[in-house]
């Protein structure tokens, strides 16, 4: 895409021209994806046929509401009676800590449970802990240890060739 710096403050053409260049590649852009949306979809001729209802319909009508009334009278007999408590009041602090308990107890007996099923696989074990003071070898050990890592690495830098890095600007 060519930009074309312009020189002058753009005239009323130049912006009617702009405008309709974007509508015409928003109508182009939208032709595009309702072509490839419809490349899926067949023809299909609808025949629409207009008659008056039969006796069979108007009967069939009329007993519809008896027909749906016989299906909710067999599926109310599938449900079981709940008893709503239903409240007059707003709640009071010992409400709403009742509530925050039995949430936390929830959440708790959750926890526990999720606990419960990643702890099955594992053992016992028993552990035996041995506290000790530290011996002399032990804290002159640990003294020597930053020199003795101070020599490995000079003996590993011996190893390592040097590369001069060039910076081109």
């Amino acid at each position: 895409v060519d930009t074309v710096v312009r020189q002058r403050l753009p005239t009323a053409e130049d912006i009617r021209a702009d405008r309709v260049s974007s509508l015409k590649a928003d109508v182009l852009k939208q032709i595009r994806s309702l072509s490839k949306a419809t490349e899926g979809l067949t023809k299909v001729d609808t025949v629409v046929k207009q008659r008056l209802p039969t006796t069979d319909d108007i009967a069939a009508e009329a007993t519809a509401g008896v027909v749906a009334a016989e299906i909710l009278e067999e599926a109310a007999k599938c449900l079981s009676k709940v008893d709503t408590v239903v409240r007059q009041r707003l709640p009071t602090a010992e409400d709403i800590r009742a509530d925050r308990v039995s949430s936390l107890k929830a959440d708790v007996l959750k926890q526990i449970r999720s606990l419960s099923k990643a702890t099955e696989g594992l053992t016992k074990v028993d552990t035996v802990v041995k506290q000790r003071l530290p011996t002399t070898d032990d804290i002159a050990a640990e003294a020597t240890a930053g020199v003795v890592a101070a020599e490995i690495l000079e003996e590993a830098a011996k190893c390592l060739s040097k590369v001069d890095t060039v910076v081109r600007q």
